[in-house]
């Protein structure tokens, strides 16, 4: 579809374009407002010429497989609100070309929630670009936005996200490419490695992983933003020994390898390092910050100290304590065992003899006269053993269950029946019935004399 007029207007529209050309062309102003625009082109999807290009509350299934998706060419902008679905193309997803000073942004995406931009570059403006809330991702490897101009005096090239934006590069080879300022909104939230000052400098925003190696070219310098949390995984290296300046003003996260001139790298945020760490020989990090590091992989700094991590175990007592004297107890690092300290071991408390105590008094207090055999209870009170500690509290508790258990198994004597004369022990016992003999022969003697005496007279 083509105007020569003045602009280009399609309203609440449902547009399907097939053609190996250009899907929507006006030499002047495209507008789309309200409209499903779904465009297979072989060049261009939509192009305004020389003014313009707005979408409002527009859907987007645009591909331009060797050109640009949505474009404009000498003056005008881009503007999109409240636009969604995807845009691909073979070199921009937005282009913006040769663009003259405008005061609004040349590029504006404002409010346009899950939109694709898949081309290897997203946006491409001489001019500046301005993402205004929204949700906006990119194609993997590409750059996410370019804001370039060849005449910084009579246009900028500022990129500016801002509002509650969403703006995730962190796979793009480049989130950013700008030849002017670079600002983030703190309501807004961003991910990528942003080139800025004609390309002299590259700050990582936002909080992501590298996805691949990246090679800081020389000359180059090399910024972890403020807020930045900035992971190189393990396998993946960050080369930063040919950059101007290493500052890490955010987080870095060091898994795989981090390479750097220490004489130009300085530390004002916070490395945490559990992979490897390589400075230029005979220099050092100069760290203002904090530094942790596995105790293995430590390197040179200056200022303030590394603090090392340790894998300790669980320590071993190498001196003991006793009821005089603390001990001591030794951990060693299972990274390297030349790494140890030691931590005291509280001297021994005396064990409680309480309930030996109270025993002994019962066993004490017990009427000897009145069991069979007390020498049971005399041998667990002499076993017991003064002076154990605490860690031995269970030998004493089984000291006094010891005497309990000999008074519980005494036996008393037997007591004596009432009436019973007792028989004094002579030490000759004489038969019962011999002595029912000499009794009778007694009585028999007596008689005969009675009966003699008795004839006499």
């Amino acid at each position: 579809m083509r105007s020569e007029g003045l602009s280009l207007d399609v309203e609440n529209a449902i547009v399907d374009i097939t053609t190996p050309g250009v899907g929507l062309t006006c030499f002047n102003y495209v507008n789309l407002l309200s409209s499903n625009v779904t465009i297979d082109a072989g060049y261009f999807g939509v192009n305004a010429n020389n003014e313009t290009l707005t979408a409002k509350n527009t859907v987007f299934n645009i591909q331009a497989e060797q050109g640009n998706g949505l474009y404009t060419y000498i003056g005008g902008s881009i503007l999109l609100e409240e636009c969604t679905g995807s845009v691909q193309a073979g070199t921009a997803a937005i282009y913006k070309n040769n663009a003259v000073n405008d005061p609004e942004p040349i590029v504006q995406l404002k409010n346009c929630d899950g939109l694709s931009l898949l081309a290897p570059y997203g946006i491409m403006s001489f001019g500046d670009v301005e993402v205004d809330g929204g949700e906006i991702s990119f194609s993997d490897d590409a750059t996410g936005i370019y804001a370039y101009t060849p005449d910084a005096g009579v246009y900028t090239a500022n990129t500016d996200i801002k509002g509650d934006a969403v703006v995730d590069a962190s796979n793009c080879a480049r989130a950013v490419r700008t030849f002017g300022t670079f600002t983030c909104a703190q309501t807004a939230t961003f991910a990528g490695q942003v080139l800025s000052q004609t390309d002299t400098e590259l700050v990582l925003y936002g909080t992501y992983a590298l996805s691949a190696d990246l090679v800081i070219e020389e000359g180059r310098g090399l910024e972890i933003a403020a807020g930045a949390v900035i992971t190189v995984p393990e396998g993946i290296l960050l080369d930063a020994t040919q950059a101007s300046a290493l500052d890490v003003n955010g987080t870095l996260e060091i898994e795989g390898t981090l390479r750097a001139d220490g004489g130009t790298a300085v530390n004002r945020g916070t490395i945490a390092n559990r992979g490897t760490v390589a400075l230029t020989e005979g220099t050092a990090m100069q760290n203002e910050g904090t530094i942790t590091s596995l105790c293995t992989a430590a390197f040179a700094v200056e200022g303030n100290a590394i603090e090392l991590e340790h894998a300790w175990d669980a320590g071993v007592v190498t001196t003991p304590p006793t009821l005089s004297a603390p001990g001591e107890k030794t951990f060693t690092c299972q990274n390297d065992p030349t790494h140890t300290y030691t931590e005291p071991v509280p001297q021994l408390e005396e064990a409680d003899y309480t309930a030996v105590d109270a025993a002994i008094e019962k066993a004490q207090a017990l009427d000897r006269d009145e069991y069979v055999d007390l020498s049971a209870v005399d041998a667990a009170v002499a076993a017991v053993e003064r002076g154990k500690d605490s860690t031995q509290q269970a030998a004493v508790d089984a000291m006094a269950k010891a005497i309990e258990d000999a008074i519980a198994a005494l036996q008393k004597k037997p007591a004596e029946e009432p009436g019973t004369p007792e028989v004094p022990e002579t030490g000759y016992a004489l038969p019962i019935a011999l002595w029912a003999v000499a009794l009778l022969a007694a009585g028999g003697c007596f008689a005969a004399v009675w009966m003699r005496n008795r004839a006499a007279r």
